[in-house]
């Protein structure tokens, strides 16, 4: 991914429920309450990139510190799992991926992917990975039947593309067509 990818830009914004860990001073205009601190146990959607920040950086208990106590830091926020990696969304990926409307998380992939860098979660990635093989199959066979006879029948499953299947579709679609016009225009 590129730093000028529009996609990956547009695929940070997206934002994910996060929840305080400690009370920040000045941090209030996260939660619409400009100057004032943010509490607390606040639960808040964040963009990508600033939930991934907070996340990570950490600030330690030094003042609580004492020779016997174990060294604590803790961090800013955490990330709670948003609803698309719920156990039912996923379960319903498991049972039938070509059924799944992804149309609101027009950048689910991307979104995945940086999860899981964050977070590790391989079963995750393999389901997910899964779920895409299984809709890149049907999305293959709908641009090859495009220029033939497309029915109105597969239409739900075309308008619950995600920004990554959408590109996908399109480009297969035209390399079916770009190979039909070399067959034509091959010598015998």
């Amino acid at each position: 991914m590129s730093y000028y990818d529009i996609d990956d830009i547009l695929a940070d914004s997206q934002k994910l429920p996060c929840k305080f860990s400690i009370t920040i001073p000045g941090l209030g205009y996260l939660n619409g309450e400009p100057g004032c601190p943010i509490k607390e146990n606040v639960r808040l959607e964040l963009p990508i990139w600033l939930a991934e920040i907070l996340a990570i950086c950490s600030i330690s208990n030094s003042s609580d510190y004492e020779e016997n106590d174990e060294y604590r830091e803790t961090t800013f926020l955490k990330l709670l799992e948003p609803e698309f990696f719920s156990p039912v969304f996923l379960n319903f990926i498991k049972s039938d991926a070509l059924r799944l409307n992804l149309n609101p998380y027009m950048f689910y992939y991307r979104i995945v992917t940086k999860w899981s860098n964050m977070f590790g979660d391989a079963e995750l990635v393999e389901l997910i990975s899964k779920a895409l093989v299984d809709r890149a199959s049907e999305l293959n066979d709908l641009s090859f039947k495009l220029n033939d006879h497309f029915r109105g029948g597969n239409l739900e499953f075309m308008n619950n593309l995600d920004s990554y299947e959408k590109q996908l579709f399109k480009n297969s679609h035209k390399s079916y067509k770009d190979l039909k016009i070399w067959w034509l225009k091959k010598p015998n």
